[in-house]
């Protein structure tokens, strides 16, 4: 009767054990996701950057590079709009085991309040989540 008891007790500590593994996960993986889009869509690339991998950090500070080769009213007006958008995570795809993980989100402006869904996907190194891709 009592080993029926250790038993239980065993499985339902495992079965808490498996499921904050998988929720700490997703967590971190949505703040590292929302560090990001906070400051993609603040045109501020350098601490974008500092949510991606290498290669992709590289990508973003060159973009900026190119923002700056606009004229200067085309740029304010970029930056203005990009501003006010707002992101909400919708879902992370991260199979346990595995160190990839996509993200879903939706960014929503001003003049469009049902809002455009998106897609990153990350990749674990070093023990970090790092923003590796955008788009679908």
């Amino acid at each position: 009767m009592i080993n029926k008891y250790l038993q239980t007790g065993a499985l339902l500590l495992s079965l808490v054990l498996v499921l904050s593994a998988c929720t700490s996960r997703k967590e971190e993986i949505s703040l590292n996701t929302k560090g990001f889009l906070d400051a993609y869509f603040k045109v501020d690339y350098k601490a974008a950057s500092s949510f991606c991998t290498k290669e992709l950090g590289e990508e973003l500070v060159n973009s900026l590079k190119s923002l700056d080769n606009l004229e200067p009213a085309v740029r304010v007006m970029l930056e203005k709009q990009s501003k006010e958008a707002k992101t909400e995570i919708i879902s992370v795809n991260s199979e346990r085991g595995k160190d990839t993980a996509t993200v879903l989100y939706k960014v929503i402006l001003p003049n469009f309040p049902q809002g455009i869904e998106n897609t990153l996907s990350l990749v674990k190194m070093d023990k970090k989540w790092w923003v590796v891709a955008l788009g679908k």
